[in-house]
């Protein structure tokens, strides 16, 4: 049932002073050892073993290009340029904004006008305008904008 690969070994001979040179011959072909070749030879597959050595060549070639061309790839890619340091939405938020705005101005004289539909109000003496204070969640509150510059 269990069939083996019957193989017969073959024993060849080589002078000692030639064997050095044989060596070096077959070795700079590519293959690993003497035997290695011998057996190539004596099977009669060393086309095979040469498409073997030809598609590793061409896997060698092809891996120098791609890194070759990855190293120009870097040379050409421009270098990136990073933003200054800016704070997040939520952190410019959390601190409330506050505008200003002119006695003179359109927006006053609008805001005015909506002041006094909601409510009765006295304009006090010497101001500048009003001040709006915007807070993180958009409420907005107003006040008097004086000559001192607090409310």
């Amino acid at each position: 049932m269990n069939k083996e690969k019957q193989v017969r070994k073959v024993q060849i001979s080589l002078p000692r002073e030639q064997y050095p040179e044989i060596e070096e011959r077959w070795t700079s072909l590519g293959f690993k050892s003497v035997a290695e070749a011998g057996r190539f030879l004596l099977t009669d597959k060393v086309d095979e073993f040469c498409k073997g050595v030809k598609k590793s060549q061409r896997a060698i070639l092809k891996l120098e290009e791609l890194k070759q061309q990855a190293q120009n790839e870097k040379a050409l890619t421009a270098p990136v340029q990073t933003k200054p340091y800016q704070h997040s939405k939520t952190h410019q938020d959390k601190e409330p904004r506050i505008e200003y705005i002119a006695k003179g101005s359109e927006e006053y004289t609008r805001l005015i006008e909506s002041f006094k539909k909601q409510a009765k109000f006295t304009i006090p003496n010497d101001i500048k305008g009003i001040t709006r204070q915007v807070n993180d969640k958009g409420t907005k509150v107003y006040g008097w904008w004086l000559n001192d510059g607090s409310k």
